[in-house]
Parts: structure tokens; sequence; C-alpha cells
């Protein structure tokens, strides 16, 4: 069909524009303009910004610094022990602090979905002398075995000096 309009000299596209109430506007070219680059540039920023909060929002290290916000554990409050309960449903053991040493306390709890951890302070060493955090799964790298007062209980220690 084309080859026959070609050979014959018309011109479709000039008939078409002809049938036209007004001839239509030329498209000009997009050409880089510093209100181009201002925008692209914008836009960059904005998207760093926000993968930036994403991330930031999604980072496991300050869903564990959720506190509870109490300063004990102690085997009969109920309520803390729920929560770590609730935090590890795979345990079959809860932990607790039944009594502390002369100059030893608890100075956070922080409870997340699938892990724990317990914050002991010293008196003469200070605020994170001990952190305890305990997970459903554990790797205990180079912490050492230890004897256990609890049957059932594998206990591990390591000493960073």
């Amino acid at each position: 069909m084309m080859r026959m309009l070609k050979a014959q000299g018309r011109d479709l596209h000039a008939e078409f524009v002809r049938l036209l109430p007004s001839p239509p506007q030329p498209v000009s070219i997009q050409r880089w303009t510093m209100r181009r680059v201002e925008l692209m540039a914008g836009t960059a920023f904005l998207a760093v910004v926000l993968l930036a909060m994403f991330l930031s929002t999604t980072n496991n290290d300050s869903a564990v610094k959720t506190s509870l916000e109490i300063q004990s554990l102690g085997c009969t409050d109920l309520e803390p022990l729920w929560v770590q309960a609730q935090a590890v449903p795979s345990a079959s053991l809860v932990p607790c602090v039944r009594t502390l040493p002369v100059g030893w306390s608890v100075t956070n709890v922080a409870v997340n979905d699938g892990r724990s951890v317990i914050t002991l302070a010293h008196d003469r060493t200070g605020g994170d002398a001990m952190v305890a955090r305990l997970t459903a799964g554990c790797d205990v790298g180079q912490a050492a075995g230890q004897a256990s007062g609890q049957p059932g209980v594998r206990r591990y220690q390591l000493v960073e000096r």
C-alpha cells in the first residue's frame, strides 16, 4: 500500500495535515537546562534521604534499643517475664535476675521480636559492664562453655577486656 502511494507521488502526511483545522505546532527538542539539572539533583537528593530514613527504621540495632523502661528483672515481676516469653516464643525458659552482687544493677531491659537484651551496670566499671543478648538461635563464636546450674541450659561466656 505504501509503495503504491509513493509510486503515485502522494504525500499522505501532508494530506492529513491539510484536513486539520490548524496545523500542529512543531515539537521543540528538549535540551539540558539549569532547571532540568536542578530538578534531577533534587530528585536524587530526595531519593537518598528517603532511602536513609527507610534503612534507619529497619535497622536491627535500633530495634534492640526499644526499652521496657524497667530497672529490675525480678523473678516475681510477671509482666516483664511475659513480654520476654512473647519475644522468643520458642524459648522453654525465661531469664530473670534473682539477686545481684553488691555494686551491680539492672540498667536496661529491651525486648523485641526474637530477641531480648539485658544490660547490667557496675558501680566501678560503669554503664554497660555486662550485656546479655538472648535470641532463639545463638552463634557462640569464641565464647567458652561453662557449667550451668539449671538442667537443660547451656551457658557460654565471653569476657572482653
